[in-house]
């Protein structure tokens, strides 16, 4: 076994950089200051939210994020609920974030039904820190019920 492995390989440290950053996030969020948001992304970073907005640089992210915590999102109430990460090289890691949000409202003003979805991050680490480099994040909506299929014939 090699004994002068980096820390960022071992998975209870990445764990632990993902735990923090996802922590982080939910401090942010529920303290509405994107900007502090803003800096758990990587400055060039790809993010994706619910509604399919591609926002492109932490510039992006902070501006549409904070106009969005002015209205829809000024009484939001951010939860993580699981956090999973995979190690994909020494600095990469992929980590999915369960959640759910309340509070928050439709762009008419109207109230939302509290409501859970998935994140998807990808991590680089950056020394000791773990900064999204690219994120999509989607609701999760139960699936239709589709009808039992009918009995076979038989003749």
């Amino acid at each position: 076994m090699e004994t002068n492995m980096s820390r960022a390989h071992e998975p209870t440290f990445l764990q632990g950089a993902a735990q923090l950053l996802a922590d982080s996030w939910q401090s942010a969020w529920n303290g509405h200051d994107m900007q502090r948001a803003g800096e758990l992304l990587a400055p060039d970073a790809d993010f994706v939210n619910v509604g399919g907005r591609w926002l492109r640089g932490r510039i992006q992210f902070i501006d549409y994020h904070v106009r969005l915590h002015e209205m829809q999102m000024r009484n939001s109430t951010w939860s993580n609920l699981a956090l999973t990460v995979r190690a994909l090289s020494e600095n990469v890691a992929v980590a999915h974030l369960e959640w759910r949000i309340e509070g928050d409202r439709d762009p008419d003003g109207a109230r939302r039904e509290p409501r859970h979805g998935l994140f998807t991050w990808v991590l680089a680490m950056e020394g000791d820190v773990a900064l999204i480099a690219a994120a999509h994040n989607t609701n999760v909506v139960a699936a239709p019920k589709t009808p039992s299929p009918a009995p076979a014939r038989t003749s």
